[in-house]
């Protein structure tokens, strides 16, 4: 793992179009920290993150190198607790699955009866699928999604060109190394 910052400048989100984005947007973001059955955190930094449009893109390019990706939205796992899935939504682009879906529907999801539960739905995913996206809201908004970054692989705190202050940078940086989550870098977005 390297501890050189990644840094995409001039990211722009992936168009609206089914395509898959172009792989080099995240090109070597993805080359240096997604490896085979690794497990990434996105976090956004400061409340207006464009982290989602982030992992869409980092998502793609993984996608379109022929990957299988399950995109992972933290929030609905801190809101549901630990839950083993049955089934998985349909992503953006092929190859990439979404975890928990966003209307699971009737008896979609069951609760997790095994010893040591809250911990057994990444062992799964990562058994399952090539690599896991933790799609993280920014801290601001749920402390608890720093223990959860805490155990991807290696992490990336998405920024916002203008918007993103210096602080909160600093912040957020300070408060992910403490709780143990395994930085890689920066993703810098421009302003829409």
């Amino acid at each position: 793992m390297s501890t050189k910052p990644v840094i995409v400048e001039n990211s722009h989100p992936p168009a609206a179009s089914p395509a898959i984005p172009r792989s080099t947007e995240y090109g070597d973001l993805v080359r240096r920290i997604c490896r085979t059955r690794s497990v990434l955190a996105v976090v956004g930094a400061g409340a207006g993150s464009r982290s989602k449009d982030a992992v869409r893109g980092i998502a793609g390019a993984l996608a379109g190198a022929g990957h299988r990706v399950v995109i992972v939205d933290v929030n609905a796992l801190l809101e549901n607790g630990p839950l083993a899935a049955r089934d998985f939504a349909a992503g953006p682009f092929p190859n990439i699955k979404l975890w928990p879906p966003s209307d699971p529907g009737e008896n979609l999801f069951q609760p997790v009866r095994l010893p040591g539960a809250h911990s057994e739905w990444l062992p799964s995913l990562r058994r399952e699928f090539d690599v896991v996206i933790l799609d993280c809201p920014p801290l601001q908004s749920d402390p608890a999604a720093v223990d959860i970054a805490a155990m991807a692989d290696a992490a990336v705190l998405v920024v916002e060109s203008g918007v993103t202050s210096k602080r909160q940078i600093k912040l957020d940086q300070r408060h992910m190394e403490l709780q143990g989550v395994k930085l890689a870098g920066c993703i810098l977005m421009d302003r829409r």
